[in-house]
């Protein structure tokens, strides 16, 4: 898979994630340094942005990298292997929370 097709179709997507991808393909599996550096490229070219350490948010071809807007929801749900959206987050990602808040809350097991 290119790497603008990968881009295409994870919208937030984690290190791991991109080297697994691109290892599938290959007989063997890329530097960690190589890596960092094609993110860093595309981070540079404006084609994602960074949201950690880890973690990345692909921008959609055409949009402008500072006028495009981050799915909160997506983006929490990446932050960890097993998080889940939880509490009134949850409510707001269904439709049902009957307040404005500008915090995703999540949970996981893993001590960040």
């Amino acid at each position: 898979m290119k790497l603008d097709d990968f881009f295409a179709l994870h919208r937030v997507f984690t290190f791991n994630e991109l080297a697994n991808e691109l290892s599938k393909n290959r007989k063997s599996s890329a530097k960690s340094s190589t890596l960092y550096n094609l993110l860093t490229y595309h981070q540079k070219q404006g084609h994602i942005l960074r949201i950690r350490r880890g973690l990345y948010y692909s921008i959609p071809k055409g949009s402008d990298p500072n006028h495009c807007p981050v799915d909160p929801f997506l983006v929490a749900s990446k932050m960890a292997e097993d998080a889940v959206i939880a509490y009134s987050s949850a409510l707001d990602l269904h439709g049902k929370l009957h307040t404005i808040q500008n915090r995703v809350v999540y949970l996981t097991k893993k001590r960040l």
